[in-house]
């Protein structure tokens, strides 16, 4: 089951370096505020977390699902236009929603308590925007993906990567053959 979706990049809100997600109603609206500025990163998602635990306990692995089309704002937002903000953006999605590290200070959105963390089975990536031109192009994605892997290789814990590839696999439609043809996917979604 994927949760969708991380809608915008941590780059797209340079007051908080915090990426966006957006649940639909799924969520409240508040927010994670960074030294008096309010991200796009929503922290009160109860009804989630606690489907999260409930789908795990039936055995059924949950995906955090990044990118998509999101309707209110340039697809764009998205882009990950550097290796840098690659490396940060896949730092920042494995210490928030993979395996509890005590040294992360930042947020941690589906934890039910301080004490009570809830661990994502692993991460979609859902490019539905050609990049190739975009600065960086796909670079970014590259990046975050590698970052992912790694942490999952070293953790032992069992994280996923997935993808969901537009269906069409000839240009202009398949934004993502440049980064599947790249890095390692778990499984592929068409």
């Amino acid at each position: 089951m994927t949760i969708g979706f991380v809608s915008a990049s941590p780059e797209s809100d340079p007051l908080t370096n915090y990426p966006t997600t957006n649940f639909a109603a799924h969520c409240a609206a508040d927010v994670y505020e960074v030294n008096g500025h309010k991200s796009r990163l929503l922290s009160s998602c109860t009804f989630i977390r606690e489907d999260i635990k409930y789908c795990q306990s039936k055995g059924k692995k949950v995906l955090l699902s990044v990118g998509g089309v999101w309707s209110s704002a340039p697809a764009n937002r998205y882009n990950v236009s550097s290796v840098a903000n690659g490396q940060y953006f896949g730092n920042f999605l494995w210490k928030a929603f993979g395996p509890y590290d005590p040294a992360w200070t930042g947020p941690r959105p589906f934890d039910i308590s301080p004490s009570e963390h809830v661990v994502l089975d692993g991460f979609d990536i859902d490019i539905e925007v050609d990049f190739k031109n975009a600065p960086g192009g796909y670079t970014g994605y590259i990046k975050l993906i590698q970052v992912l892997r790694a942490f999952i290789t070293s953790s032992g814990t069992g994280q996923i990567i997935t993808g969901a590839p537009q269906c069409p696999l000839n240009s202009p439609y398949n934004y993502m053959n440049g980064i599947i043809s790249v890095v390692k996917f778990d499984k592929l979604f068409m």
